[in-house]
């Protein structure tokens, strides 16, 4: 019988995407970095007919600690860490498998800035007797919304548990601002300045403890130290992040009129990324114009003011803009870098409906003082937006996500009724491709919660 093929990436342990047994032959190119070769080895074998099942998904894990790159012994960690655990990576023993994985890797990999990582590892055995005096480094792993996922509330138990300083290892310099106000974070920092702020604290005579943020879990649960797993991150009932005031005032000037006019505000986060997306194997973005036609058809045209949430890969094009762009782009003429990424999920008949939110003051600032906006609802695709707006918004006030078929487990606790973010009002695909329902279920529960119309 012909042995199973899995190529394995960061997305199918994330996913669960594939049941791996111990028989499964899991396959790792030696083209280390080099995705063009490990794609045409990857075709070469499916495409001679030599295994019985083959998945081909993409490499799109490619910020192990900032560069842009994937090396074939960090997926091969991946599918050991996989195997290691029947419920996946995420879950408990391969949980903590895949964290120490990337560990030693990193220890030995040239990009590291700061060598002496191990040295300095928060264990169970320290984070017991973790003082004020201590500080711990969380360094990041994978996206931006992961970032937002873990580290504010493993922070803030920190902190409060133990006293200890929390700084926080952010994408890009236009994320520290709003990480760095996160409850219990110090400070945030890029993966270039962590060298020299450890240094600054060992200078001070201070202990300097390192984690990587999918360690987390495993270290600390809801009653301080333990094993835990993905299922049981800390769902907390208060506001991590703060947004500058500034962008309170510039988003309060901006949604005035339409206040005052008392439309329906609608904030909209439909792109989640291509390449990801198709990684996984699902379409996580939805389609704008969809949810245009169906809120202007239940609320009525001139009732409703759209803002875009996005950021600047995504604009609203219409069907006739959209053909000209791509036949640009196979013509090999030169095109604005963002217009590459546009598809037909960003198609609308008027893009002037949609008006933009601008993040001016730094990452997010703009998108946060939008959701906390009193008379504004957000809805978004699954992407970081989403763990922004969570982190961001009282418990008091609902959020809106639209998710694929199936993708809704992505967001669920131990208990299926429970989310991460209990505030957040989750809609899913019945099945797989059909958005109408799932975006005409989130526009009548946004009617409902502001009052537009009467939940029945």
């Amino acid at each position: 019988m012909k042995k199973h093929l899995l190529y394995v990436s960061m997305v199918v342990i994330f996913n669960n995407a594939f049941n791996a047994r111990a028989n499964d032959v899991i396959l790792v190119s030696d083209y280390a970095g080099q995705f063009d070769k490990q794609e045409q080895l990857l075709k070469k074998l499916i495409g001679e007919g030599r295994y019985q099942k083959a998945a081909e998904v993409g490499l799109n894990f490619r910020q192990l600690n900032g560069p842009d790159q994937c090396s074939a012994s960090l997926l091969l960690l991946m599918a050991d860490a996989m195997l290691a655990s029947q419920d996946g990576a995420y879950y408990r023993g391969g949980w903590r498998a895949l964290a120490d994985g990337f560990g030693k890797l990193q220890k030995d990999d040239e990009t590291l800035k700061y060598p002496d990582f191990q040295k300095g590892k928060l264990t169970e055995a320290r984070v017991k007797k973790l003082t004020t005096d201590d500080v711990v480094v969380i360094h990041r792993q994978q996206g931006i919304g992961d970032d937002f996922m873990f580290m504010p509330p493993y922070a803030a138990m920190l902190k409060e548990n133990y006293g200890c300083e929390v700084v926080a290892e952010v994408a890009g310099a236009r994320f520290k601002g709003i990480m760095g106000r996160s409850s219990g974070i110090k400070t945030a920092i890029t993966p270039a300045e962590t060298a020299a702020v450890v240094e600054e604290y060992e200078k001070e005579g201070r202990s300097v403890f390192h984690v990587y943020s999918f360690n987390l879990p495993s270290l600390l649960s809801k009653d301080g130290v333990g094993s835990t797993g993905r299922t049981t991150i800390p769902c907390v009932d208060r506001p991590l992040l703060t947004v500058l005031d500034a962008a309170r005032v510039r988003i309060g000037k901006q949604l005035a009129d339409d206040c005052a006019a008392k439309k329906l505000i609608i904030g909209m986060c439909w792109q989640a990324g291509k390449e990801i997306s198709l990684a996984r194997g699902f379409e996580r973005s939805w389609p704008v114009g969809e949810l245009i036609k169906q809120a202007q058809g239940t609320f009525g045209k001139n009732n409703v003011a759209f803002y875009s949430l996005q950021g600047p890969d995504h604009r609203p094009v219409t069907q006739e803009q959209y053909k000209e762009i791509q036949q640009r782009i196979k013509n090999g003429e030169v095109v604005v870098p963002n217009d590459r990424s546009i598809d037909e999920n960003d198609i609308v008949d008027d893009p002037l409906v949609i008006k933009q939110i601008a993040d001016s003051e730094g990452a997010f600032e703009g998108t946060l003082a939008f959701a906390l906006h009193p008379k504004a609802a957000s809805v978004s695709s699954d992407t970081s937006t989403l763990h922004v707006i969570g982190r961001g918004l009282p418990s008091t006030r609902n959020f809106y996500a639209i998710v694929p078929y199936k993708g809704g487990k992505d967001w669920r606790l131990e208990d299926p009724t429970a989310m991460w973010y209990a505030n957040m009002r989750m809609f899913e695909q019945e099945k797989a491709g059909s958005w109408q329902e799932p975006i005409n279920n989130s526009l009548q529960a946004i009617g409902c919660d502001q009052g537009w119309m009467v939940r029945v």
